[in-house]
């Protein structure tokens, strides 16, 4: 059998050069998802550029066999590897050629981890249920690494043929609300139901989004996913360049030609995905979330899709439309060195302190920065200044 060789691509000229080939390799890959196309991956690259990346391409006898797509997360004392697209991607995965998944994983940690000894952590975040990698990476146990997995929730909706259909699959107190929700809005206001169809009209709507969004999520003293400007740039830059394609929706919902509601999903592969909404908390009354979701799901299943995904995530009001889930898995291989171990302990320490407190007290800090070794403190210089 022909070893397997590989290249190492770090700078944007080399990446982009991948373009062809990365396209040609996704079609032979059959559990790809939206996540993992070069619209998605080019994008997030080119806005978070503050992320160094390790872009690995393996070939066997000279023929592209897999590209896997890493960015590095210094930590001074040592290096974490996660997957591009992280945390932004609802479903991530390598992209392998079909019957190469074990020996390019074996490859990787054997050959590839071996040589870069100051990697601490490799992270495999978010793999899709249907992704083949699963069973090679469960039994995975590389000399020097420890394994740790998780999982989530991603709930999904397989649609009928007809609305009246899966109407008759909501639970009855559900069915009362859409119809109610409903009328008592049109009672007090003209609706207009949509989704973007210009580029320009696209544009101006997800302003309308994001401003919905962090508002609704501030006024629950949470950031909200656009308060990082990278976010914000990537999802401008790559929901445009989605829409050309046909690929991103944004409904929206208007009140006497007022936006209230706003949802942001991807049409790809016969499947409308749920990504993110927004709305207008003064109008929670009336439910416009939920006026919004009929809308979306109504318009995939007269449009012949044979799913509704929700995707990751087990909050309350997606389980109003269905009961069916997959598993999102996610696997850490940690370097079983002192440093790593430390960290990881540290870091246990400080996401249980954020959570209790809004705020951290001085004194917990000067405890924590005399009893810790020097290198580990610089690991989390934010959160010591």
């Amino acid at each position: 059998m022909e070893k397997l060789s590989y290249q190492i691509i770090r700078n944007l000229p080399e990446f982009l050069k991948l373009e062809k080939k990365w396209r040609d390799l996704l079609g032979l890959c059959p559990c790809h998802t939206i996540f993992q196309t070069w619209e998605w991956i080019a994008t997030w690259l080119d806005t978070h550029e503050e992320k160094p990346y390790i872009i690995c391409v393996l070939t066997s006898n000279d023929e592209l066999v897999a590209i896997l797509p890493f960015h590095e997360v210094s930590k001074g004392i040592f290096s974490i590897l996660r997957l591009v697209g992280e945390p932004d991607s609802d479903y991530l995965d390598l992209i392998i050629k079909d019957g190469f998944e074990r020996r390019v994983l074996n490859f990787f940690f054997d050959d590839i981890l071996e040589e870069t000894s100051s990697i601490g952590i490799v992270e495999f975040d978010s793999i899709h249920q249907e992704s083949r990698l699963h069973s090679i990476l469960n039994e995975k146990s590389p000399e020097g690494f420890n394994l740790s997995i998780s999982k989530k929730v991603c709930p999904y909706i397989s649609l009928p043929k007809n609305w009246d259909e899966f109407l008759t699959s909501l639970s009855s107190s559900t069915r009362y609300s859409v119809r109610r929700k409903k009328r008592k809005a049109e009672k007090d206001f003209r609706l207009h139901i949509d989704y973007a169809k210009t580029e320009e009209e696209f544009s101006k709507r997800m302003q309308n989004f994001i401003e919905q969004h962090q508002l609704r999520w501030q006024s629950m003293d949470k950031p909200g996913a656009f308060a990082r400007d990278s976010f914000t740039m990537f999802h401008e830059t790559v929901g445009l360049e989605f829409f050309r394609k046909g690929w991103a929706r944004l409904y929206y919902l208007d009140f006497d030609n007022a936006p209230v509601a706003t949802y942001y999903l991807f049409n790809y592969n016969n499947c409308l995905l749920f990504y993110l909404s927004g709305f207008d908390t003064a109008f929670a009354k009336y439910s416009p979330s939920m006026i919004l979701m009929v809308k979306a799901i109504r318009d995939a299943i007269e449009e012949g899709m044979e799913e509704f995904d929700l995707m990751r995530g087990s909050g309350d009001y997606k389980f109003k439309w269905t009961s069916s889930v997959r598993e999102n898995r996610s696997y850490k291989f940690m370097r079983d060195s002192f440093y790593v171990r430390t960290y990881l302990l540290v870091n246990r320490i400080i996401g249980k302190v954020a959570r209790g407190t809004k705020y951290v007290p001085e004194r917990l800090k000067v405890i924590l920065r005399r009893i810790l070794p020097r290198k580990i403190v610089r690991c989390f210089d934010p959160f010591f200044r």
